[in-house]
């Protein structure tokens, strides 16, 4: 499968007070044009598409002609997921209605994430997206108070991060590699 992976866009950036939207929609176009010249077969964007958890309008509209062009026009599907600097419910609103456009958004992290199947000429292949996640958010969706604990500061312990993700790696390897059925995953 062809995949064209692209994150920290941070849409709505200023540089020294002056708007780098018109930059970035420069950028947008040229990569749209990629991933229809070169027949990807999805695209995947891995957080931070805003710099901000609430950005500007002009940066949501940029995102929105970017996704209408590539998922809507286009026809490719595409996978986002939040990153630190989004607002994962912001950019998760109306996901369950978006995926079945080939538009796959994940923002908060749910307890057993589930894959989103897309598929080739080889076959399906599932892709498994993870959002960036704080503490706060990780215990209550995975339900594990212990994941704080032996951190003196959470927000930038790698210790919680490990800890976080080694629990998510063990919820999934069974469902994903427990058994080999034939089917790829990402």
């Amino acid at each position: 499968m062809r995949l064209l992976h692209s994150a920290d866009w941070h849409l709505g950036r200023l540089f020294h007070g002056v708007s780098l939207v018109d930059d970035q929609a420069h950028l947008l176009d040229g990569f749209a044009r990629l991933a229809a010249e070169a027949k990807i077969d999805a695209v995947l964007i891995a957080g931070d598409v805003y710099d901000r958890a609430v950005p500007p309008p002009d940066a949501v509209t940029l995102f929105d002609e970017f996704l209408a062009k590539v998922a809507g026009e286009l026809r490719i599907p595409t996978v986002v997921i939040a990153g630190n600097h989004d607002s994962a419910d912001r950019l998760g609103f109306g996901a369950r209605l978006l995926a079945h456009g080939g538009l796959h958004v994940r923002g908060r992290l749910e307890a057993t994430p589930s894959a989103i199947e897309l598929s080739d000429e080889y076959g399906p292949v599932d892709i498994h997206a993870i959002p960036f996640v704080d503490p706060p958010h990780a215990r209550v969706a995975l339900e594990d108070a212990e994941l704080r604990r032996g951190c003196f500061y959470w927000r930038f312990c790698w210790c919680f991060y490990w800890r976080l993700y080694w629990r998510l790696y063990w919820r999934l390897y069974w469902r994903l590699y427990g058994r080999f059925d034939g089917r790829r995953r990402i």
